[in-house]
């Protein structure tokens, strides 16, 4: 089965995109920061690798780096940088993806094919083979800046690859055609049994568990969560509750104590120096 690799700090998307790998029939390893991907990463165990462009600890582009430079495993990148400076700086100033047919083609291309800019590709895809017009290439001069002002590349090639930018309805539609299957998002209104939903959802579409992914946090946080690692951790947190609420009961105790335990020791003090029983028991109303 192929394994992917997903690279993501943002909870609600790591829930989304694993729905969708895994209703593929993929497998999915997920790293949150840098370091937990260090740890994690196996050269030849990936078939993809997922990055995030922007995490808590680092950069996603220098975590490409080091990947690649061990390994040949195809990488794609998240970002959610949209600025026309975060991407057009990568490309002539001519090239465009604005039409259907309009393809940007890595700057290796034209060594590897033979190609030039205005001549016609053919794209073999899943869903079938597509023209395109080569519109430009990406620049080669290694000045890939950004608008943050690094010089980080969103598209990492080596010798024998090659990179291809095409429009967002084209690429949308090569997905669609070729994944049939629908990924329908459900919210819930409020007060609903949400344990009881997934049974009915389950037996109205005649589906199991394994094609049900839940926001896990959020399903956690309310309590509903019926994963053996979540369940540890509610365990915990109401041994940590219980222990915070019998410490406040001794703290209250003893110094309940003590202060009579003060009085006490006031009180025989002043019985002891000649005081009568009629003046004690005044003291002890005017003290309280």
């Amino acid at each position: 089965m192929k394994q992917i690799f997903l690279v993501e700090d943002d909870y609600s998307l790591i829930n989304r995109l694993s729905f969708a790998i895994k209703k593929q029939g993929y497998d999915i390893d997920i790293a949150r920061t840098v370091l937990e991907a260090d740890k994690m990463w196996e050269d030849g165990k990936y078939d993809l690798v997922i990055l995030d462009v922007s995490l808590s600890d680092g950069s996603g582009f220098d975590l490409c780096k080091k990947i690649l430079q061990t390994s040949k495993v195809p990488v794609m990148f998240l970002t959610a940088l949209d600025e026309e400076t975060d991407i057009m700086h990568y490309f002539d100033r001519s090239a465009s993806v604005a039409g259907k047919k309009d393809i940007i083609l890595s700057a290796n291309t034209k060594k590897l094919l033979g190609v030039n800019k205005g001549d016609s590709i053919i794209l073999d895809t899943p869903s079938g083979s597509y023209n395109f017009t080569i519109s430009g290439f990406r620049l080669d001069d290694k000045k890939w800046i950004n608008s943050n002002g690094g010089e980080d590349s969103a598209i990492i090639t080596k010798e024998n690859e090659i990179a291809a930018f095409i429009n967002i309805e084209v690429f949308q539609e090569i997905c669609n055609n070729g994944n049939p299957d629908t990924i329908y998002y459900i919210q819930l209104k409020k007060y609903r049994n949400i344990r009881r939903v997934f049974s009915e959802i389950k037996e109205q579409c005649k589906t199991s568990d394994k094609n049900i992914e839940v926001n896990k946090m959020l399903m956690a946080t309310m309590g509903f969560s019926d994963s053996q690692y979540i369940m540890n951790t509610y365990g915990i947190a109401a041994c940590l509750l219980l222990m915070v609420l019998l410490a406040g009961i001794f703290m209250i105790s003893g110094s309940l104590n003590s202060n009579i335990a003060e009085r006490l020791q006031f009180f025989g003090m002043m019985r002891c120096i000649g005081a009568s029983k009629k003046q004690i028991m005044r003291l002890v109303r005017m003290k309280g």
